[in-house]
């Protein structure tokens, strides 16, 4: 589903979790992120690294 729809889909990263008030990042259309490589995605452990570009704030 992701890869057909593409825009709709986001990761999110929330940090400082135990915080009143953590900080929340979207990072938009994983997939695309992946095929044009500012990504990896290892299989081991599921784990997806964004390598290049900048989050947003949600």
């Amino acid at each position: 589903m992701a890869v057909k729809y593409r825009s709709r889909y986001f990761i999110y990263c929330v940090l400082d979790v135990e915080s009143p008030s953590p900080s929340i990042f979207e990072f938009p259309d994983p997939v695309g992120v992946l095929l044009c490589h500012a990504s990896t995605l290892k299989l081991t452990g599921a784990r997806f690294y964004l390598t290049g570009g900048e989050p947003q704030a949600s």
